[in-house]
């Protein structure tokens, strides 16, 4: 996520597996969210690592 500036912390989710936690505030700017929202497109279209590694 820092390649689309997007701060970010690692988070476990409620099944163990990895999780986005997102918190927009007063402040967040519907062009941030569009930022965040491609972001995550971007990340989903990736293989999943163990799909890379082999």
């Amino acid at each position: 996520m820092s390649r689309h500036r997007i701060f970010t912390v690692a988070r476990t989710g409620m099944t163990g597996g990895g999780a986005v936690r997102v918190t927009p505030a007063l402040f967040t700017s519907a062009d941030d969210v569009d930022r965040l929202t491609e972001a995550l497109r971007a990340i989903s279209r990736r293989p999943p690592p163990s799909a890379t590694a082999r």
